[in-house]
């Protein structure tokens, strides 16, 4: 299979897994297709592709050399972009829909806890295998 063939097929696969869980969420929460289908595109659709199209300008990023602490410290920055998003949109939409009542508290809360558990791991993760990649010539 080519490379393209396989993008179609990673792509066609993360579509109907999206559609699945849309699915099970409106029979979860017994609530209309109009009412979930906005909701839903701003809170686990839309972020992805932004995800994937600023890991791919990373990836593209990586070519030019930059430090790798630099490097490591911009994927954590995207992780935790991506996560404060979903789950920014997550919290929001549950006190919307009544799940939830937050105070302002819990809203920093969420947004701190969430931003630091998924940029931390991933610096730290990130950063040896970039050193490893990163030719002995480089300062």
């Amino acid at each position: 299979m080519s490379l393209r063939t396989n993008k179609w097929i990673v792509w066609t696969l993360a579509l109907a897994l999206q559609l699945g869980a849309f699915l099970v969420a409106k029979l979860v929460l017994h609530k209309t297709f109009w009412e979930l289908a906005g909701p839903y595109l701003v809170t686990f659709v839309l972020p992805i592709p932004i995800f994937v199209s600023v890991a791919m300008w990373l990836r593209k990023w990586e070519s030019r050399r930059p430090s790798p602490k630099l490097l490591a410290f911009c994927w954590s920055l995207s992780v935790a972009i991506l996560a404060v998003a979903v789950n920014g949109a997550v919290f929001y939409y549950s006190t919307k829909f009544r799940i939830i009542n937050p105070t302002v508290g819990d809203v920093v809360f969420v947004v701190a806890a969430c931003a630091l558990s998924a940029s931390i791991p991933v610096y730290y993760g990130a950063l040896p295998i970039i050193i490893a990649r990163t030719p002995l010539d480089q300062p």
